[in-house]
């Protein structure tokens, strides 16, 4: 479920046990689903109402996150207690309207059959959230807490040959890095005629000159603020580097309600890159040295640091 859920009149930060659930392989990544055991009405398959408003819910969040100048994102609710229903759809930045609606429609589909309660799906070029409790209040700034908030690891079942794992570490840490700052500072300037509206997104894709070449996205929804969009992002990426330091995985997801992180060796977004890196520099491989110089250059560098007077040259006391 997802942490920070705000009930009554203090904060009070709700900590479910959750069901993970990894989806078939797509072409990328597998998506990845959250069940919510905490919905309070249970009868939510067949024809109940909780299943009607889910389907009203359904048919509008793919319609509204593909609409002309959204931003791939749409959040509404359906009936009333205690058969009520919040849901929220996000689609990649990249991808199309109508790839937008159909990923939104499927992944309605998809989550119903595996989570008909409550469930936060990521596909891999949308995701959906629906629940019977109302979550959107976790945004507030009173309410804000990034340390609640839940997040799912997902990654490739196999590595990929590279030059030196540690390289390669070095070489995800650096466009997951850079793809979290340039993220959570990007606007969208659309003109039309005489007027210009900016749109904020929160969407940075980058490609990295690594061998192999390493791909990578960051998102968060649009109504967070840059603030929470940057800490949310940095968290995944804290988060990450417990899955990816040590291995040279094919990709690394990390997924939560409110943003995305990801990289992975081979592209899965439209368009051109909007960050192109280097690869950061090569370990330094240490040529050894012959017994006998490496005794007579010890010896040296132990004089010369006694006579600048040993600690204190290093600025010790």
């Amino acid at each position: 479920m997802l942490a920070g859920y705000v009930y009554g009149g203090g904060i009070l930060a709700v900590v479910l046990a959750v069901v993970v659930v990894t989806l078939p392989l797509p072409a990328t990544a597998a998506p990845v689903a959250e069940c919510d055991p905490g919905v309070a009405n249970t009868n939510v398959t067949g024809n109940s109402a909780f299943d009607r408003n889910l389907g009203l819910l359904a048919a509008a969040l793919a319609a509204n996150a593909s609409a002309a100048g959204a931003p791939g994102f749409a959040v509404r609710t359906a009936g009333a207690a205690p058969d009520q229903v919040y849901a929220l759809a996000l689609c990649r930045g990249d991808v199309n309207a109508s790839a937008c609606r159909a990923c939104v429609a499927a992944a309605f589909v998809d989550a119903k059959g595996v989570c008909p309660g409550g469930i936060s799906l990521y596909e891999d070029a949308c995701l959906i959230r629906f629940t019977g409790q109302s979550f959107m209040d976790f945004l507030r700034p009173d309410k804000w807490q990034v340390s609640q908030m839940t997040w799912i690891p997902g990654q490739a079942s196999g590595n990929v040959k590279v030059p030196e794992v540690g390289w390669f570490n070095a070489a995800v840490a650096k466009i997951l890095a850079a793809l979290v700052e340039h993220a959570w500072a990007t606007t969208t300037t659309t003109t039309t005629g005489n007027n210009s509206t900016t749109t904020i997104k929160y969407f940075a894709t980058g490609e990295e000159s690594f061998n192999p070449k390493i791909y990578g996205f960051a998102q968060c929804v649009p109504v967070l603020t840059p603030e929470q969009c940057k800490e949310c992002l940095r968290s995944l990426h804290d988060n990450a580097k417990t899955v990816y330091m040590g291995n040279s995985l094919r990709w690394v997801g990390i997924y939560s309600v409110w943003c995305r992180l990801m990289y992975s060796v081979r592209p899965f977004y439209g368009g051109r890159a909007t960050l192109q890196l280097s690869p950061p520099p090569p370990p330094v491989v240490e040529t050894p040295v012959e017994a006998g110089a490496g005794m007579t250059q010890g010896f040296q560098f132990r004089n010369w640091f006694f006579l600048l007077g040993g600690p204190k040259f290093f600025g010790r006391n």
